[in-house]
């Protein structure tokens, strides 16, 4: 399967390529900013103890396949930790943070031109608090999101650019 979609891919152009990584980056940018919308919505609507009862059942679930999940003891640390506070700041950053992708999304599907420098600061931005967590709480999986971020930063700027060449007639490979 993979020898079949990289000779079809070597038919391609780079810029071909780049901007089917690109479509492909916010649309998982996309199907993120839904999961958080959602989670956050979730978190409004539920009570405290609704969120602890259902993260120990998502952890106690996992604990019985491996009892030495380092994440399943995580979430059980969390569940115990789990305040009002912390349930709310959690609830309005997951909608704001999804809902600003959504809306970055959408625009860059539709290849607004405003979108794209605006899409560029908002993600540098969210790398930014992602590095500033990192400093106080080090997690491979951060490390991991926060990489990808970068990645798709860099694929709307090399997007940007050929879509701004294109307009100007620079651009020979399309």
């Amino acid at each position: 399967m993979w020898v079949a979609a990289l000779s079809t891919a070597v038919h391609y152009s780079k810029a071909t390529l780049i901007r089917i990584l690109f479509l492909a980056a916010i649309l998982l940018k996309g199907i993120d900013g839904i999961v958080e919308t959602i989670a956050g919505i979730f978190l409004i609507c539920t009570r405290k103890a609704e969120v602890n009862h259902f993260l120990r059942f998502l952890a106690n679930q996992e604990l019985q396949l491996d009892p030495d999940n380092p994440v399943a003891h995580h979430v059980i640390w969390l569940s115990h930790h789990f305040s009002f506070s912390t349930k709310t700041f959690s609830a309005i950053y997951l909608c704001a943070h999804g809902l600003i992708k959504l809306f970055l999304v959408v625009n860059l599907w539709r290849d607004r031109n405003w979108v794209y420098p605006t899409a560029m600061a908002a993600l540098s931005a969210f790398i930014g608090y992602q590095v500033y967590r990192l400093c106080h709480q080090f997690s491979w999986t951060l490390v991991f999101l926060t990489t990808v971020d970068m990645v798709i930063v860099g694929l709307i700027w090399v997007e940007y650019r050929h879509r701004k060449a294109r307009s100007f007639g620079l651009d020979k490979s399309h």
